[in-house]
């Protein structure tokens, strides 16, 4: 069976004219942008339990065969689900396996679907400046942030806790830990499943229907922005201007993504934000302390303004800081297209070992 096809640009996109011949098997399957968004989403959740199975069970039965590493198991565990007093040792293994799967969970899709690596948020071009503007720029906020709640007497600064090279080693570690979290999160939360989620919506949406794709990105950020600030509702220190705040960072963070074609400002944002409020300034982050802080401080005045014990992020005065991200991300990223956006799929560039079984799916003789 042969299909007609006419190509355009890059893209092959089929001929409006041409009869729909395929069967009903591949007609479920699979549409104008390749494999369906739907179809998608539940072998990338099959995938992430799989390996969630792989990378949790396999040291758990490991360590019931040897004592030893066992018990450094359950330490690493005990120590990356301390919140009362993070280390950064902690927060470097809890964030640490699910970027390793989610990196390379991303690259098993684009395999499967046929797509650029790039397209979900990993970007091309640009990562190098977009992380150092977004690091810059979260940095930026936040001593903002924090420098008004001063100034208001709504944040009290107790003084030094470290000093030279004690630091220094801390300010290091700290910093590579946030880093860690800025990738893990945003690419848990805003890489396969905002761009699947936006061709779900825009699919859903009439063809003669003008911006649709922006429409669907739009309503897929929206859902991921609620899950993102509801995630932190685990911390019991967080309070429901934290978790609005919360939902608020995520738009932000996905209109970087628009904007730029890549989660490389906000990953830099999210990482400088967080090291910011951790160690530099030695606030709350949704309520939580860290060990090795530079700073000592404590909130005063009325809870909704100086974020009480959840941290400024808690505070009323965190939505000023981040429409003023909006602002700095129109200022300091230069618009670029979303990476093939929506786009139809070139059979013809179809990667081994997948080409063979998609085209015979998609009906190709």
């Amino acid at each position: 069976m042969n299909t007609n096809i006419a190509q355009s640009g890059t893209m092959l996109d089929p001929k409006p004219s041409e009869p729909d011949a395929r069967r009903w098997y591949q007609k479920v399957l699979f549409g104008d942008w390749g494999l369906r968004a739907g179809w998608g989403l539940l072998l990338y959740f099959a995938l992430i339990f799989l390996s969630q199975a792989i990378v949790d069970g396999i040291p758990h039965w490991y360590g019931k065969h040897h004592p030893a590493f066992g018990a450094a198991l359950q330490h690493a565990e005990n120590a990356s689900r301390d919140l009362q007093n993070r280390q950064p040792g902690g927060v470097l293994i809890s964030h640490g396996k699910p970027i390793a799967v989610v990196l390379l969970l991303l690259w098993i899709m684009s395999k499967i679907e046929r797509r650029p690596y790039a397209a979900y948020g990993w970007g091309s071009r640009h990562r190098a400046r977009d992380f150092a503007v977004g690091f810059l720029c979260g940095l930026v906020l936040l001593s903002l942030l924090v420098g008004v709640l001063w100034a208001a007497h709504l944040l009290v600064f107790d003084g030094i806790l470290l000093s030279g090279p004690q630091a220094l080693l801390y300010g290091v570690k700290w910093l590579l830990a946030f880093c860690l979290v800025g990738l893990s999160e945003e690419f848990l939360t805003r890489g396969y499943f905002q761009y699947t989620l936006a061709r779900g919506f825009a699919g859903l949406i009439p063809k003669r229907v003008a911006h649709r794709y922006g429409i669907g990105f739009t309503v897929a950020a929206i859902l991921l922005a609620i899950d993102f600030g509801a995630g932190h509702s685990s911390h019991s220190t967080e309070s429901m201007i934290g978790l609005v705040a919360g939902g608020l960072v995520g738009l932000l963070f996905s209109y970087s993504l628009w904007r730029s074609g890549s989660l490389w400002w906000a990953i830099g944002a999210h990482a400088s934000w967080d090291w910011a409020q951790s160690f530099l300034y030695g606030v709350g982050d949704s309520g939580v302390l860290c060990h090795g802080r530079l700073l000592a401080s404590h909130p005063a005045g009325q809870t909704f303004l100086s974020g009480g014990v959840t941290g400024p992020e808690g505070s009323i005065l965190a939505v000023g800081a981040i429409l003023l991200g909006a602002v700095l991300v129109q200022v300091t990223l230069p618009k670029r297209t979303y990476p093939l956006l929506l786009q139809p799929i070139n059979r013809s560039t179809a990667p081994h070992p997948f080409r063979r079984f998609y085209c015979e799916m998609r009906g190709k003789s």
